[in-house]
């Protein structure tokens, strides 16, 4: 509300299925990627959370217009305690949400990739296909 932003989900039945993960690391990694977005996006900007399924697996791109990340810096972003200068100047913060949510998603076999720097900055989930649940046939 502060910011005057909104935050836009897709639809994620039919992108998605049904995945094994442990839900609270995959609720902070979506937690700490909102939050970044909110921090430093444009105020009045649109969040955009877009899930799609893709050959190796399933993504989740989280979408959005601000100050963006320097080329410089995209490998640094997910080193602990990292903070970008303008970043620094826009919000508070510590340096770790990101190095956390890459480390979620790898521990679930996947990844956290920094997929655009700017216009709009995207940072995607990357859910490796072996983590679709599957029902066992009991019978």
């Amino acid at each position: 509300r502060e910011n005057q932003m909104e935050i836009w989900f897709e639809e994620f039945k039919g992108a998605i299925p049904s995945l094994v993960v442990d839900r609270e690391l995959i609720e902070r990694v979506f937690c700490n990627l909102i939050i970044n977005a909110i921090k430093y996006g444009d105020r009045g900007s649109t969040i955009r959370v877009e899930p799609r399924a893709v050959e190796d697996g399933f993504q989740v791109a989280i979408k959005n217009y601000g100050i963006g990340i320097e080329e410089s810096e995209a490998e640094q972003v997910f080193r602990p305690n990292f903070r970008a200068p303008a970043a620094i100047r826009r919000k508070v913060g510590n340096g770790l949400g990101l190095t956390i949510s890459r480390a979620a998603m790898r521990r679930h076999g996947g990844d956290l990739q920094l997929s655009r720097l700017k216009d709009p900055t995207i940072f995607t989930m990357c859910f490796p296909k072996q983590l679709r649940y599957q029902k066992i046939d009991r019978s």
